[in-house]
């Protein structure tokens, strides 16, 4: 029944789009990275010391790589014992491109290492491109419209401009070899949004625009409308379900810096100014809360930001679990990882959808051959 409908709503012309070759209900695994921070370097990796962010990251995508043929632990989770096999898509929940401080590299040059060194070698000798999935963090979006102290450039939308391109299935390999194309739309970051829903095996991975602030969320029940109840719906943002209030654009607008307001979200914030801010009793978060009321279908929420590995929940105002969350580590900023690289690690998600559970296993990837790589793991169901 999911498979028909899927192929009736992608004829219909809605923004459902197959990205795998998943069958509705067949089980599939994923990769969750994030934090990538282009144009830093980690002290040591490896052995070796100040290795750029380049050779971090290429080495994460050949373990990627490898997963296929990896057996899974026999942990009573998703596929347990069984092999990885292919899979579906590989998700980068933001941070992309560091922001443009003193020291690092121009958003353009960190976009097209994250093109060469990560995207390009995870399809290498596969026979269709390994999907990635990729949002917009806040130091994407810095660049693209500006932060306080200024950065070099002071504007930078290359990154922002490719994760657009990317939700929009456009071509953004023309963005390494056309500065200035005439015939391209300048990216405007107040109305280019990178989030889009695509389907993969009966379900709907919806990725957001950095949080789903007020603006979002008028996108998100446009798209939820048109997802059946019964469909399990993922979300996939950068920053966590308890966002910063600095990320909000200020009461009174302005530009980014304005009252220590980034701009990064484009609703203003609702409350007391900085430092005072706080997310719990907002406005904002309440209605958020609203929408994962009524869209109970909404079952995992997975995001970056904040650097370890992590399974906690976004709770009621009286402190009831009311959405899974999953926190991923940074190979470049990790809050344990960055001094360790046994450390480093990031999630294989499991789902059967048919049976309407998921498992996320930490997958440890720098650990020596003989240690095994398997950390924590959970299971939740889909309904």
């Amino acid at each position: 029944m999911i498979g028909i409908l899927a192929i009736a709503v992608v004829l219909a012309g809605f923004p459902w789009q197959v990205a795998t070759a998943q069958r509705p209900g067949e089980p599939f695994t994923f990769a969750l990275v994030s934090d990538l921070h282009y144009g830093l370097t980690r002290p040591r990796f490896l052995g070796d010391s100040a290795v750029p962010a380049w050779r971090v990251n290429a080495a994460l995508a050949e373990v990627l790589r490898s997963l296929p043929i990896r057996t899974l632990p026999d942990d009573g989770g998703v596929q347990a014992g069984a092999v990885v096999g292919d899979l579906a898509f590989v998700a980068v929940t933001g941070d992309i491109a560091n922001r443009a401080e003193a020291g690092v590299q121009p958003a353009a040059v960190s976009w097209r290492e994250f093109l060469t060194t990560f995207v390009q070698p995870l399809s290498r000798d596969r026979r269709a491109p390994l999907p990635v999935f990729a949002a917009a963090g806040n130091h994407d979006a810095s660049n693209a419209i500006g932060y306080v102290p200024a950065l070099a450039p002071s504007v930078d939308t290359t990154a922002m401009s490719g994760l657009y391109r990317r939700a929009e299935r456009q071509d953004e390999q023309a963005l390494l070899t056309a500065e200035h194309d005439p015939l391209r739309q300048p990216f405007d970051y107040a109305r280019d949004r990178v989030h889009y829903v695509r389907w993969v095996g009966g379900v709907a991975i919806m990725v957001l625009h950095i949080w789903p602030d007020a603006g979002e969320r008028e996108w998100m029940e446009r798209e939820l409308a048109m997802i059946p109840d019964t469909v399990p719906v993922l979300l996939f943002a950068h920053d966590p379900p308890l966002v910063d209030p600095r990320h909000f654009t200020a009461p009174d607008g302005g530009p980014p810096g304005t009252g220590g307001f980034q701009g990064l979200l484009t609703e203003r914030w609702r409350g007391e100014p900085l430092p005072a801010a706080r997310l719990e009793g907002s406005r904002t978060l309440e209605e958020f809360r609203t929408l994962l009321r009524r869209h109970r279908n909404i079952r995992a929420y997975f995001h970056g930001h904040e650097n370890w590995t992590e399974y906690h929940a976004l709770r009621d105002a009286d402190g009831t679990p009311l959405l899974p969350a999953f926190r991923v580590d940074s190979p470049l900023k990790g809050r344990d990882s960055a001094g360790d690289d046994a450390k480093l690690a990031f999630l294989l998600v499991s789902i059967d959808a048919d049976r309407r559970h998921l498992t996320v296993r930490e997958y440890r990837w720098a650990l020596p051959p003989d240690m095994s790589p398997w950390g924590a793991e959970i299971s939740i169901p889909l309904r």
